[in-house]
């Protein structure tokens, strides 16, 4: 079964070590990056 004109949207998820610099305090755990340090790219 094809589903043509479909959309979807796609949300994608980047961590940082949570006791550096872009952290929030926590030894040994992940926090959801900044903003400011987000990779981006175009999706054509």
């Amino acid at each position: 079964m094809a589903f043509l004109g479909t959309q979807i949207a796609l949300e994608c998820t980047m961590a940082v070590d949570s006791n550096g610099p872009d952290g929030v305090g926590v030894p040994n755990q992940a926090s959801p990056t900044p903003d400011s340090a987000l990779i981006s790219f175009p999706i054509p």
